[in-house]
């Protein structure tokens, strides 16, 4: 039988297990992990755990490009290498309480044209992220659900 709690806050949808980068982390390393891991939304924190940006695929995509359209392959090599998360990463992040509803989380991508959000408790420490994929699963559900015919009554 379906699990038929339907979900409606933040917590409820958030990935837990959230890969996280340091601002000394390499260009070349975040390629690789958002490769391996297929994230394309990576918070940066700080030593402690707080947040303090994020870095994207996008992010990632313009520097590469910047970087491809340097002549000398050599200058390439070195700013993958050397290149740092800090020098990419979006210092203003959308954040959500774990207890955020879901409308209001939706809201907030939507409005910001954003393709997540980060899930933090008081101190900024990242507790899960919230990408456009989540949303999809979580209509994917509720359709397969409805359907069937195993949703939940709502009140009025």
């Amino acid at each position: 039988m379906a699990d038929t709690t339907v979900p409606k806050v933040a917590a409820d949808i958030m990935t837990r297990q959230v890969i996280t980068l340091s601002p000394e982390d390499t260009l070349e390393n975040i390629e690789e992990g958002m490769k391996r891991f297929r994230f394309r939304h990576l918070p940066v924190v700080d030593a402690e755990g707080a947040l303090l940006g994020i870095v994207t695929h996008r992010d990632l995509l313009a520097a590469s490009s910047s970087i491809l359209s340097a002549d000398m392959d050599k200058r390439n090599d070195v700013i993958r290498k050397r290149g740092r998360v800090e020098m990419i990463m979006h210092r203003d992040v959308a954040t959500v309480d774990r207890n955020e509803s879901l409308a209001r989380v939706a809201d907030t991508m939507m409005d910001n044209k954003i393709g997540s959000v980060v899930v933090v408790d008081d101190k900024k420490h990242v507790l899960g992220i919230i990408t456009e994929a989540d949303f999809v699963a979580l209509c994917s559900q509720l359709l397969r659900e409805l359907w069937s015919g195993s949703l939940p009554p709502q009140a009025p």
